[in-house]
């Protein structure tokens, strides 16, 4: 058969924004107000919540579905100092001071902007989230004529003279014969807005697109990432559909059970730590988190029985949820059905990956430590750190995409035209179409060998730098990292675009899951939702080290630690405001 047909089309804009959830919209709605000329990349169909490409603002979470914009759309009002001061002690050190008062000044503000916008919450669960706020943009967007490339994956970007230059991307298409085109963006900047590395592990509730794309681009061009061993860790149900699992009052995760009925928790509990304390401290904050003395062995209980052959086919334990009291619970209960999960009866549970706090290091105006590249929402780190305050990747979205688009936009205005990408364009696409140049009949094969080495990933990855980590298993991950990645470079071509798109969402969870490993092993003590079983208490050095991960001359990921908060202390522990997470 013959080789496909694959175009390559070059694109000149003032600034490129790479996503298509609700940070890449507010990063273009900004930047399109400046009066330049923006391009947005969007892997799937821009708007589309839940589907391939179009963002994880909305989907998979079981809460309420109350608005969680700061400003008029939360309840009691919103004191920005108050707010500061929590997402200074949630993040354990790991903050910048400067990024978490840009985001409460940034969120208070842009929090009138949204009911400017029109806005209309009206409903509870996933489309009570970010979706409303990203339907709104939408239409704005698209009446204004900014060219989306949607169905396009960005997988480089181009770098010259220091600089990021614009990226290079392939586009599925249909049409006899024609698998695709590649797309060559020249940009005076570029935007990341890619989310964070949800499918780095066999449990989270994101769509499947969400592969750490973003994180490996940067690392590729030279850009630095932070906080990498740092995410937010969550119950959810592994069947028939990933959702998250919010316990709101009650003792019920204190019973969960194995898939022989027997209830196991007390197994893995320290002497004089009791189930019950577990349960309690738990409800207080919700996510895994290790700066209390107990909850942490709710969900290491779980993982350790899993690990042990003693869960469900699905990988889950058993869990009979107590019927629901309150508004939230009835609500969560009605989510819950909807997507398959009647908690009226027995459900699976497990561990799994909701948000990531680490990403590319910026700084107040959103750009990274490459020139010209900059970074918003899950793909970007400073203005969270060890742990998260519940709601507020939804206004890091918003605020840190606006300043994003809008820094951009100045950029743009104030140093010209793009330039010219120059070899580096060349390699990439002379790449990209290397790695296109099996014939199609290869396609099929390739797709299903880069799915089981995903699925190889995703466990190992599950089993070793989730929830529970140690020496031994980081070491073990980083060795099966290093086989996969021989073993793509061996597969040869892809034979047509999707089967590419598979591969390279694959390499960039390799490198990414890397940057994670690596990160975690250095950190040899328990931090947040960062649990080493071999270091399980808090390191009181003072100050306390972040984490930067870049890639070397010889393109080797390199760890260094730097100190980003200095006014920290091992004492700041206590969240005042109720339940946290």
């Amino acid at each position: 058969m013959s080789e496909p047909v694959c175009d390559v089309l070059t694109i000149e804009c003032d600034v490129l924004v790479v996503g298509g959830g609700l940070a890449a919209a507010s990063a273009v709605m900004h930047a399109m107000e400046q009066g330049v000329r923006v391009c947005m990349a969007v892997k799937g169909r821009f708007g589309a919540v839940g589907q391939r490409g179009a963002g994880a603002s909305s989907c998979g979470t079981t809460y309420h579905g109350s608005p969680r914009v700061p400003g008029p759309h939360r309840p009691g009002g919103y004191e920005a100092e108050k707010e500061y001061g929590r997402i200074v002690t949630a993040g354990l050190g790991m903050v910048d001071r400067t990024l978490a008062q840009a985001l409460v000044e940034g969120a208070e503000e842009l929090g009138e902007a949204v009911s400017r916008w029109g806005v209309v919450w009206g409903k509870r669960g996933p489309v009570g989230l970010g979706y409303p706020i990203v339907s709104t943009l939408e239409r704005f967007i698209r009446r204004a004529g900014v060219e989306i490339f949607e169905n396009t994956m960005v997988a480089d970007l181009l770098v010259r003279e220091g600089r990021c230059a614009g990226a290079v991307a392939v586009q599925e298409a249909g049409g006899a014969g024609r698998s695709g085109s590649m797309v060559v963006f020249r940009s005076s900047a570029v935007v990341l807005a890619t989310g964070g590395d949800a499918e780095l592990f066999r449990h989270n509730v994101h769509p499947p697109c969400v592969t750490g794309d973003g994180y490996a681009m940067a690392l590729r061009a030279g850009a630095s990432l932070m906080n990498m061993e740092f995410m937010q860790i969550f119950f959810c149900t592994p069947f028939p559909t990933k959702n998250l699992y919010h316990v709101w009052h009650g003792t019920e995760l204190g019973h969960v059970r194995n898939r022989d009925g027997r209830e196991f928790l007390s197994g893995y509990l320290p002497e004089g730590i009791t189930v019950h304390e577990c349960v309690e401290e738990n409800l207080r904050h919700a996510p895994f988190s290790t700066r209390d003395r107990a909850s942490r062995y709710l969900a290491v209980g779980m993982v350790r029985e899993i690990q042990a052959g003693r869960g469900t086919e699905a990988a889950g334990v058993l869990l009979d949820p107590d019927p629901p009291a309150g508004l939230m619970e009835r609500e969560q209960q009605r989510f819950l059905l909807y997507r398959g999960v009647d908690i009226t009866g027995t459900i699976q549970l497990t561990m799994g990956h909701q948000c990531s706090n680490g990403g590319l290091r910026i700084g107040a105006d959103a750009i990274s430590t490459l020139p010209r590249l900059l970074a918003a929402g899950a793909a970007s780190t400073g203005m969270h750190g060890a742990d998260r305050i519940g709601g507020n990747m939804l206004a890091c979205c918003l605020v840190f995409g606006a300043i994003a688009g809008r820094s951009a936009a100045d950029w743009s205005r104030s140093h010209g035209s793009p330039v010219e990408s120059g070899a580096s364009g060349r390699a990439r696409t002379d790449r990209l179409t290397a790695m296109l140049s099996s014939p199609s009949s290869a396609g099929s094969a390739a797709a299903d060998r880069l799915a089981a080495m995903r699925a190889g990933l995703q466990q190992e990855a599950w089993n070793s730098a989730l929830t529970v980590r140690t020496e031994q298993g980081l070491t073990r991950m980083l060795d099966v990292l290093g086989s996969l990645t021989s073993e793509l470079a061996e597969l040869g071509g892809a034979g047509d675009v999707p089967t590419l798109i598979r591969a390279l969402e694959l390499e960039n969870l390799l490198l990414v899951g890397e940057a994670v490993a690596r990160a975690a092993l250095l950190r040899k003590e328990s931090r947040g939702g960062h649990y080493r079983e071999d270091f399980p208490a808090m390191s009181t050095a003072q100050p306390p080290e972040a984490h930067l991960v870049r890639c070397d001359e010889e393109e080797r990921l390199r760890v260094d630690a730097v100190p980003v908060d200095p006014e920290w202390t091992a004492d700041m522990l206590s969240i005042e405001g109720g339940r946290w997470g």
